[in-house]
Order: structure tokens, then sequence, then C-alpha cells
């Protein structure tokens, strides 16, 4: 059942802002196809997003049941680049609660690993991956240490009789989504940035025929074996203690078309443009999960 809006936002009661207040409540009584439903709430434990003043600074809080964090980018104030944020969140939220009564994520095993190079290679002469211990999901979350610079691959099982179609994509807690701040070149140490707003796993280019990324009763390794796609590597901003982003695997039994999904860090500039806002109607079996990611200084024990 859709919400009455796509975001919750608070703006602190502080003269620097008023000119952000006027435009969020006009633009919230425009019904206009393309804009997000934003509601302006009360309070800050009403919102999902919190914007308020340090200094000469505006700053960010992601407000999230049990996974609330003080977002670690600040801006100069402008009206018309916060409200251009404020979409892009929208955007996010928006994605991270897509739902279905589908019951094909109940079909599939999705495991989340650390992997490591081994002392063989591939036909292209590149070290190979492999995992390095269990499963990391417990209780829909994984815990990651950025201090280890370790790899990390995905699994996903599937257990049924029908083939699946899979889209894998990481929402940052920048409000980036399918973006990873740096990725591991395979078959060399170096780490280069990774500017565009890529999924951890996408099947190909949609419009074209698609094999499904998992027959009946077979697996998806992303990140490692012969999936091809990089495995990730978590770092923290310096001075940042703590993390998350989500994981959000979605599943289909035809081929959809998910490439509105993924967008840049609105804080990498002013440039970047407005997420406008597509309803899509997604003509066939569908289903999501979500598990998140948090990431913190330090080593695992």
């Amino acid at each position: 059942m859709p919400l009455d809006e796509d975001l919750k936002v608070h703006v602190s009661k502080d003269s620097t802002l008023d000119d952000l207040s006027t435009l969020l409540v006009t633009s919230t009584n425009l019904d206009t196809p393309g804009r997000w439903r934003i509601k302006i709430a009360e309070s800050a434990a009403q919102a999902e997003l919190a914007i308020s003043v340090q200094g000469d600074r505006v700053v960010f809080d992601m407000l999230l049941k049990e996974h609330s964090h003080h977002i670690p980018y600040s801006m100069r104030y402008s009206a018309e680049a916060i409200y251009a944020l404020i979409y892009a969140a929208a955007h996010y939220f928006s994605h991270l609660r897509w739902t279905s009564r589908s019951n094909l994520h109940k079909m599939v095993t999705v495991e989340f690993l650390k992997v490591k190079e081994i002392d063989e290679y591939d036909d292209d002469l590149m070290r190979i991956l492999e995992p390095d211990g269990e499963n990391m999901i417990s209780s829909g979350n994984v815990n990651v240490y950025v201090d280890d610079g370790a790899m990390y691959g995905m699994k996903i099982t599937n257990n049924s009789r029908i083939p699946l179609h899979c889209s894998v994509f990481f929402f940052d807690g920048d409000f980036s989504i399918g973006m990873s701040l740096f990725q591991k070149i395979l078959g060399g140490p170096v780490l280069t940035p990774s500017k565009s707003p890529v999924s951890y796993y996408q099947p190909g280019d949609y419009g074209q025929k698609m094999d499904p990324s998992m027959k009946p009763k077979q697996s998806l390794r992303i990140g490692y074996g012969s999936g091809r796609a990089t495995p990730r590597i978590y770092l923290l901003q310096e001075g940042q203690s703590s993390d998350i982003g989500f994981v959000k695997v979605f599943l289909s039994t035809e081929a959809v078309d998910l490439s509105h999904i993924p967008q840049p860090c609105p804080f990498d500039g002013p440039d970047k443009g407005m997420a406008m806002k597509t309803d899509r109607h997604i003509p066939c079996e569908w289903s999501a999960l979500t598990f998140s990611v948090k990431q913190w200084r330090g080593r695992s024990i």
C-alpha cells in the first residue's frame, strides 16, 4: 500500500533556513506530476531527514528506526541546492522502501561474504577470488570493520523451480544509490574512485534478450567466481567513526528495467540535476529484500 508521502523532512527553527521552509511549504501544496511528495514534520522524531545549522554550514541527519546516523557531508546554505538534495533523498527513501506482496524473496538464500585472492589464476591471468568465512548476515544486518581492508562479495541461491532475474543495489549513507566510494581493480592493489552510479549487479542492458540471472537450484556469485562483478571495499571519511548503507536485492520472473534507480551522491554538486519521480509498473511477479551494512572503524576480532 503506497504511503501518503515519499519523504518526511524536519527543518530546524533557525532563521538561516527560513527561505527553505517557505520553499518546502509551497512545493508541498503543489500536486504536479514528477514531483516527490514531501511532508514537513513538526519534530525530528517524526522525520526521516532532519536539516539543521552548525556554524555557517547546513548539516543533515538520516533518521530511520534502529539505523539513524549523521551524514558526513555539509553545505553552505542555498535553498535551491538543499531542495535538490531533498528530492534526491525522496528518491532514495522511496526506492529503499519498495516492497511487494510476492514471496519470491522467500525462494532465495542471500549470503554476504568476505572474499580473498588465492594463488590461482583464471583464463585472463587474474587471481581467483574465493569466499573467506561464513555468511555475515545476521538478523538482517552485516557489520564491516573498515580497517580490515577486506573485499566482499555476495552469493544468491535460487531454491525455487523457476528461473529468476536479479539486480542488486547499494543504498549508501550519502543518498547515492548503486555507487561505491571505492572499488577494487581485479588483479592489482590499486584503489580508484568510482564516480558513476553503478549497481552492485545488473544483468545487462534492458531491451536486449536477457537470460535469467539464476536458473532453478543455481547460484549467482557477485564479486567473485564466474560472476565477474567487482568485489566491494568499504571505507570511512576522515573523522567518521561509523556509517550505514543498505543492500537491496530485486527479484523478478521476467527482465525488468531498473535503470532509473541508481543516482550519484547529491553532495557532489548542484550540476547533478534534480531527481524526478517516475511511476513505473512492473508487469510481472517481483519481490525485494533488504539488509543493512554497518561500517565501523577498527578491526574485527
